[in-house]
C-alpha cells in the first residue's frame, strides 16, 4: 500500500452525535464480535473517542470499549472539533491498541498528531504485526502520511521523510483550521456590548 493511499472505509460507526442508548448498543456488538472472533472490518469512531484509560478506550459518551480484537481497520475522525493529540495520549492509545490480533490499519483525520515518537516507545507488537498509522496531512483528506514504526518518523505521500519544517507548516495550518471551527465568543460579546454602548471598541480590541 502506498504512503498516500490510505485504506477504503465501510465501517461500523460510533458517531458522539448520536444517543448513548444507540452508542452502547454498537458498542456492544463490536465487543460481542471480537469475544467470538467474528471480523469487524472498519470501526469509525467520530467526534467519540476520548481517550484510554485504565485499558479501556473511553468514549465522549461515557462508553468503555474492553475488546477490539476482531477490528481490521481503525478510523479516528474529529468533524465538528478538531483535536490534538499529544504524546503520551497517542502512546497510550498505541498500546492499547496492540490488543488488536486482527488490526491492520489505524487511520486518523481531523486530528494532530505528535511530529515523532521515540521508537523504543512503540509497542513491538504493532512492529511485528506491520500495522500501518496513517494521518490526514495538510488538511486534505486525500492526502496521508504514514507513520513509519520503527523510526518513529512520518513520511509523506511519495515515501519522504516529513523535516520537522514541513511539520511545523502542517501544525501551523491545522491550528488556523481550529480557530476557523471555533465561534468568537468573545468578539460576539464585544459587538452586543458595542451595540448596547457600553463599550468604545479600539482597534487592538477588535483583533
Amino acid at each position: 500500500m502506498a504512503a498516500g493511499k490510505a485504506p477504503g472505509l465501510a465501517a461500523v460507526i460510533l458517531d458522539n452525535s448520536d444517543s448513548n442508548f444507540q452508542q452502547a448498543s454498537i458498542a456492544d456488538i463490536i465487543e460481542t464480535s471480537s469475544n467470538y472472533e467474528s471480523q469487524v472490518p472498519c470501526l469509525r469512531l467520530i467526534d467519540s473517542f476520548k481517550k484510554i484509560t485504565q485499558g479501556k478506550l473511553l468514549l465522549e459518551c461515557g462508553v468503555a470499549l474492553t475488546n477490539l480484537s476482531s477490528v481490521k481497520i481503525i478510523h479516528i475522525c474529529y468533524r465538528e472539533s478538531k483535536r490534538i493529540i499529544k504524546t503520551e495520549a497517542f502512546l497510550e492509545l498505541l498500546k492499547y491498541l496492540q490488543k488488536s490480533t486482527q488490526l491492520r490499519d489505524v487511520l486518523f483525520t481531523g486530528c494532530l498528531l505528535p511530529a515523532n515518537i521515540s521508537s523504543v516507545s512503540i509497542p513491538s507488537n504493532l512492529k511485528s504485526m506491520n500495522v500501518k498509522v496513517w494521518s490526514e496531512w495538510n488538511g486534505s483528506s486525500t492526502s496521508f502520511g504514514l507513520l513509519d514504526l520503527q523510526s518513529g518518523q512520518w513520511h509523506d505521500a511519495y515515501g519522504k521523510e516529513i523535516s520537522s519544517g514541513d511539520y511545523a507548516q502542517n501544525e501551523e495550518e491545522f491550528t488556523q483550521q481550529m480557530r476557523g471551527n471555533r465561534p468568537d465568543t468573545r468578539g460576539q460579546r464585544l459587538k452586543e456590548r458595542k451595540e448596547r454602548g457600553r463599550v468604545f471598541v479600539t482597534s487592538e480590541m477588535a483583533i
